[in-house]
């Protein structure tokens, strides 16, 4: 089974799309830092309601993984150098640990940007992809939860679904 990472927006717009499911019989376990989870809990945090925040913690899915502090630094370094967010580059470090095989990102910019330094990222429009070789659901019917219950509206989704 894959060890997959996943960043907080990836999370979130599964969860508003009703995908978690499909997360759970592709890879049964993901893993997030401490600061991802902070990034997926924050709208509970400042008020707001947020539903996929309770799906989220009830798919027990997600277990969380600490980072050092010398790999907090490290964090730090490469979020100012390649100009990603603080939830992509620690999952970059917490990549390159070793013994993790992808990070989900939804950012086809955060792709390339983790690609460049050797991590193997994937897009989340990819997601439906592999979703789709794996027989759990058809990737336009992936595009189309995430176009319509997750508002997740880039140039991909639209193309698979012909808008």
């Amino acid at each position: 089974m894959k060890r997959v990472i996943v960043d907080a927006a990836p999370l979130i717009f599964m969860a508003k799309a009703d995908l978690l499911g499909a997360l759970k019989r592709l890879y049964k376990k993901v893993f997030v830092t401490t600061y991802i989870m902070v990034e997926v809990e924050r709208p509970i945090k400042m008020g707001y309601k947020a539903p996929e925040v309770d799906l989220i913690k009830s798919a027990e899915i997600v277990e969380i993984k600490d980072l050092t502090a010398k790999e907090i630094v490290e964090v730090k370094k490469i979020s100012k150098e390649y100009n990603i967010g603080t939830g992509e580059a620690e999952a970059t470090v917490l990549f390159k640990r070793g013994s993790f095989d992808v990070v989900i990102v939804a950012d086809i910019r955060a792709q390339r940007k983790l690609r460049e330094l050797r991590v193997n990222a994937l897009d989340l429009v990819d997601v439906g992809f592999v979703v789709a070789k794996r027989g759990i659901m058809n990737p336009r019917e992936f595009a189309k939860r995430l176009y319509e219950k997750a508002h997740y509206r880039t140039q991909r989704i639209r193309d698979i679904l012909g808008r």
